[in-house]
């Protein structure tokens, strides 16, 4: 451990980057090919957090939204959800 620690040490440091390669699909080809399994495990790998607060007691008829919460927690996705929000807001 000591002599490869060496070795790294003495390599010039590399500044990081960020590289841009293009797919042949997108991640809606993939989740419109994929199964309910897969698409579990995309949201999982996303970060999702899908939370439902308690209902008021009584008759509840329809879904309350407010609540609903939903985030992902993988930094990459959520910057891609508010920039989709963004646009279709400009659409609206």
């Amino acid at each position: 451990m000591d002599a490869r620690l060496a070795e790294l040490e003495s390599r010039e440091a590399t500044p990081e980057r960020v590289e841009v390669t293009q797919l042949p699909h997108t991640y809606a080809d993939v989740w419109a090919a994929a199964n309910d399994t897969e698409r579990r495990a995309m949201l999982r790998d996303a970060g999702a957090v899908l939370r439902v607060r308690k209902a008021k007691r009584g008759k509840v008829f329809g879904l309350d939204e407010s609540r609903v919460s939903f985030n992902l927690r993988e930094a990459f996705f959520a910057d891609a959800a508010l920039d989709l929000e963004a646009i279709a807001a400009l659409s609206r």
